[in-house]
């Protein structure tokens, strides 16, 4: 029987372990596909560090209001120059925004904790004069939350805006890519009334995939 000097089998074995970690290193750091666009939502305007160096803002569709970057915080700017603040940080790679089309409404999609999350919608009813109010959908994410998550023990799902659909919001729950959740990463659609506060229609992840993968942000982009 030919004896392999432990020598040659320990190098081996370190070189396949090197080979594995460079690759995992290397899908981890791959950038996201050319053609994907926003974080959660490819309709959003995704504040980076590059145009926050800038000085980043985002017009409404009337040209009438514009929220912006400011001492780090994101406001809500009228025509008049004066702003009011929105009480969401402005992060780069951690906040992404959209505008209703009748510049009445204001979703922004941000994390307290990072790119995994927490991340939440934050939503805002704007008046004529730029003046922005909190719609509370909590009743909505919670029961949401707590029917789709399987985690132990119980956790809260990512919550994001994708679109805009006449005053409707579709928006987008994740269950949190934790290894304590069994659907892990699992994703679904739902389309909420804002005026009344009801729950449209709910979308699974794959008809959101078949339907709708233009509004998936790179998070969610086809590999």
């Amino acid at each position: 029987m030919k004896i392999i000097p432990r020598l040659h089998i320990t190098a081996g074995i370190s070189l396949a372990l090197g080979m594995l970690i460079c690759a995992a290193a290397a899908a981890a750091a791959a950038p996201a596909p050319a053609s994907c666009k926003g974080i959660f939502s490819g309709k959003a305007s995704q504040l980076e560090a590059s145009n926050m160096q800038a000085g980043w803002q985002l017009a409404s569709p009337d040209g009438n209001l514009t929220i912006r970057a400011q001492a780090g915080e994101l406001v809500l700017q009228n025509h008049d120059g004066k702003t009011a603040k929105l009480g969401v940080m402005a992060q780069p790679d951690l906040t992404e925004v959209l505008w209703s089309a009748d510049s009445r409404y204001l979703a922004i999609n941000t994390s307290d904790g990072g790119a995994v999350g927490t991340w939440e919608a934050k939503l805002f009813a704007v008046d004529a004069q730029g003046q922005p109010a909190a719609i509370d959908l909590s009743d909505i994410t919670q029961k949401i939350s707590k029917k789709t998550l399987r985690c132990k023990p119980q956790e809260v799902a990512n919550f994001a805006a994708l679109a805009w659909v006449k005053q409707d919001l579709l928006l987008l729950a994740e269950v949190p890519p934790h290894s304590s959740c069994a659907n892990m990463g699992q994703i679904l659609g739902f389309r909420v009334a804002l005026t009344s506060k009801k729950l449209m229609k709910v979308f699974s992840e794959k008809s959101l995939r078949a339907n709708r993968q233009e509004l998936l942000g790179c998070r969610f982009s086809k590999q």
